[in-house]
């Protein structure tokens, strides 16, 4: 929770950003308050310099004050912020299950302005104090980006960069994603797509993970090959194509990962499941392990069917 109050500096001076007399051992609240700090004085500023102009001709029509949109920027950054930790915790767990079943996969976070400089650099730029308060504000106006880099259990990459716009208009958080180019998959997950909500970003990349666990599998084990029909349905089969044949769905969802098997019965012989978020150091079993006693088993009841 931020909590903001607005204090009359003729009242004695301003306050640190706990207004208790105490230092803060808040970053955070040390921030939001320079920021507003800044983002005000640039406002009277701007106010300032306008009525240094020359007024304008005679006219009924009073003269446009623009409404100054101090919180945006740090309400938005504020947003930004929480919407990727969220993201970055479900993706965190979902690549927790992977390791849990003994596959590769991590998940790397870099956020920041790429184009940011320091303040004495900045400083240095600058001809004038004004030039110097300019550029600051551009700086801290500047829409925020944050890449998350998924590596996956084939060694592919999957890149989500998430882009927000601090000055108004805002329009939330925009997220781009780009695979690797498999040229197997289906076209779904080729190159670059953009979602603005993120309940469908994670579950493409849901989609995307189990798709990248199938072929992973199949390439792996050599006893499974991926079914022709559609991507998103992630199934391997064992075999010859028909009635009979054996069949494993591998799925992920809620940062969970999911292997289902059936055979020639129709029967789920095969219910596995890895929940993540619970610990790298509490693996359970193998999924290429029971990917190969599953096609033994499917093996030996085609035969006998």
């Amino acid at each position: 929770m931020v909590m903001l109050d607005l204090i009359d500096c003729r009242e004695g001076g301003v306050p640190d950003a706990r207004g208790d007399g105490t230092a803060s051992s808040s970053p955070l609240a040390d921030s939001l308050v320079l920021a507003l700090r800044l983002l005000l004085s640039h406002s009277h500023r701007l106010k300032l310099l306008r009525r240094r102009r020359p007024p304008p001709p005679l006219s009924d029509e009073r003269r446009a004050q623009p409404i100054p949109h101090i919180m945006t920027p740090v309400v938005t950054a504020l947003q930004h912020s929480q919407t990727v930790r969220s993201l970055s915790a479900r993706l965190a767990r979902l690549t927790s299950a992977l390791r849990q079943a003994h596959l590769q996969a991590c998940i790397v976070t870099s956020a920041g302005n790429p184009n940011a400089q320091q303040l004495s650099d900045l400083a240095a730029a600058s001809s004038s104090s004004d030039a110097l308060m300019d550029a600051l504000v551009t700086q801290l106006t500047a829409p925020l980006a944050t890449v998350l880099t998924i590596t996956l259990p084939s060694s592919s990459t999957m890149t989500i960069r998430a882009v927000t716009a601090l000055e108004a208009p805002t329009y939330g958080t925009v997220f781009h994603v780009l695979a690797a180019d498999d040229p197997n998959a289906s076209s779904v997950f080729r190159g670059m797509l953009r979602f603005d909500n993120v309940s469908k970003l994670e579950r493409h990349v849901e989609r995307l993970v189990a798709h990248d666990v199938t072929s992973y599998v199949a390439r792996e084990t050599k006893m499974w090959r991926a079914s022709p029909t559609a991507a998103d349905e992630l199934r391997l089969r064992s075999g010859t194509e028909g009635k009979g044949a054996g069949l494993l769905k591998i799925n992920t969802r809620d940062g969970q990962l999911l292997l289902l098997g059936r055979f020639v019965s129709g029967q789920t012989a095969i219910e596995e499941r890895w929940n993540g978020g619970i610990g790298d150091d509490v693996l359970g079993q193998s999924l290429l392990e029971i990917a190969r006693t599953a096609a033994d088993a499917a093996a030996d009841q085609e035969a006998a069917s």
